[in-house]
């Protein structure tokens, strides 16, 4: 399995926004490359922009107050559950890790779940059809345990069509993966 590579993202800002929002970040305790990936890995989660984005009605930029709103409480869950889940998707079929997260939630009665790892968790994750977890719309991607040539190669296998998208046709997905998605709530009736 290849490691991921960084890449290097260039913004320019003015010096008084770096200025002031390094200075948010000191007081929070993190750099700015932290906050950076934090927010793109929300983005990412939560397949947009994590805020709602307006204009102010005057139309002149105002400067808001952000007010810091802790998270809700999660309900810690073990990953071996999270794994367990992904062994009940069967054949041809795929799911999110979203869709995961929802039906936890459902079960426990809880706003968020949060993974527990165990220390023999990643032995575990590697005898489970982690091939079917695709993003929130479908598309296949890398992670520590799969590439996403052999989660292409596994899927396909398994009876699904695997087609390019994104920019420049450079990302791929499962077509009409909304048909193909594994309805957790069965498991409820079993």
């Amino acid at each position: 399995m290849k490691e991921q590579q960084s890449v290097i993202i260039q913004v320019r800002v003015e010096e008084d926004l770096k200025r002031d929002a390094m200075k948010a970040l000191d007081k929070i305790g993190i750099d700015m490359p932290t906050a950076i990936r934090v927010f793109l890995k929300r983005i990412v989660a939560e397949d947009g922009i994590p805020f709602n984005i307006t204009l102010p009605k005057d139309g002149k930029e105002k400067k808001k107050v952000v007010t810091y709103i802790p998270a809700k409480p999660a309900k810690q869950v073990r990953y071996e559950e999270f794994l367990d889940l992904i062994a009940e998707v069967p054949q041809g079929y795929i799911t999110r890790y979203d869709d995961i997260c929802d039906y936890l939630c459902r079960k426990y009665k809880a706003e968020r779940v949060e993974f527990v790892h165990g220390t023999e968790d990643w032995r575990r994750s590697l005898e489970v059809p982690l091939w079917r977890v695709v993003s929130t719309r479908g598309v296949l991607s890398n992670s520590k345990l799969m590439s996403r040539e052999l989660q292409q190669e596994r899927l396909e296998r398994e009876g699904l069509t695997i087609v390019p998208c994104g920019v420049n046709n450079r990302s791929l997905m499962v077509k009409d993966y909304k048909w193909h998605l594994f309805n957790f709530n069965a498991l409820s009736e079993k």
